[in-house]
């Protein structure tokens, strides 16, 4: 009787483990142009998918400005946030409401309406290999130059370490951090001989 129900069980186990996965949701493409006159740099899409940030160089005076694009309505023209000159790697806040990226020495952030001017955050070198803005109201940077990423909260702050190099096993940098819901970190370790991976 035993053997039986244990029979059972593991049959049920088995056909769990190999049941047909969910499937996954179809990939979305779509082209956003560019205006004639700008040369795109970097870019980010906001958390509900309506909204696209880019920083972009103007062919007139060689300046990168921060604009954004509604992605639900084709009328509407791209609108260039104000005072955001040398601004690039935008990244959104959770709810799509602001706008961080890296000029002048610094992280900023400001309303992705462009109804208010940017407001430094703290400093942060220009060349970061990308940030995030977590639930929590933290913004996490990677900046470049064999150091792991930065963490200040969104209000201001000095930056504060939180990964560390493991030059023992030849990690050069930690870069492209993404925030996970529940508060964890993902991002990508290059390391020297090896292709970079991504740890959490």
């Amino acid at each position: 009787m035993i053997s039986r129900v244990l029979l059972q069980v593991v049959g049920l186990s088995v056909a769990a483990c190999t049941g047909t996965p969910e499937p996954l949701p179809p990939a979305v493409r779509f082209v956003a142009a560019i205006p004639e006159g700008r040369t795109l740099d970097t870019f980010a899409v906001s958390p509900d998918g309506r909204s696209l940030a880019y920083a972009a160089e103007s062919a007139a005076d060689r300046r990168r400005r921060i604009h954004v694009r509604a992605l639900d309505a084709s009328t509407e023209r791209d609108r260039e946030l104000s005072s955001t000159s040398g601004g690039t790697s935008p990244f959104f806040s959770p709810d799509g409401a602001w706008i961080a990226y890296f000029s002048r020495g610094g992280v900023w952030r400001v309303p992705a309406d462009g109804n208010a001017d940017p407001v430094r955050i703290a400093d942060a070198p220009i060349d970061s290999a990308g940030g995030t803005w977590t639930d929590d109201g933290r913004i996490v940077f990677a900046p470049l130059g064999n150091e792991g990423l930065m963490v200040v909260r969104v209000s201001g702050g000095t930056p504060a370490l939180l990964t560390s190099l493991v030059p023992g096993e030849g990690e050069l940098e930690h870069g492209w951090p993404h925030a996970v819901p529940g508060g964890a970190i993902a991002f990508t370790v290059s390391q020297r001989g090896r292709d970079p991976h991504v740890e959490v």
